[in-house]
């Protein structure tokens, strides 16, 4: 878990990382871990994918207009779209899964 809060409270065994290189550092000493994945926030997001060890985005894009505060940021232009699912819909909301790897 990576926060800025020191006393947030974390169950046992959860690790606690104040940045995401400290995580990242962390992480990279338990030889056996072979992927990370980053599932927010928005600032968290801007700084994964400007990492040059960013391979892949696993992106769920919603279609709509929603009374929100945070965003996915503008990907960089390395990035492509490699595989799309077809639309969903769960409870009126449209989606679909996306992969966007670096080039």
């Amino acid at each position: 878990m990576i926060t800025r809060d020191e006393n947030y409270p974390v169950p046992d065994g959860v690790l606690r990382f104040s940045s995401l290189e400290e995580c990242l550092a962390g992480l990279d000493k338990d030889a056996t871990l072979e992927k990370a994945y980053i599932i927010g926030g928005g600032e968290l997001f801007r700084q994964a994918i400007a990492m040059e060890g960013c391979e892949a985005i696993y992106l769920t894009e919603v279609e709509g207009i929603f009374n929100c505060d945070t965003f996915f940021p503008p990907l960089p232009q390395e990035f492509n779209k490699n595989t799309e699912s077809e639309v969903q819909e769960e409870n009126g909301a449209k989606y679909k899964f996306v992969v966007y790897r670096r080039q």
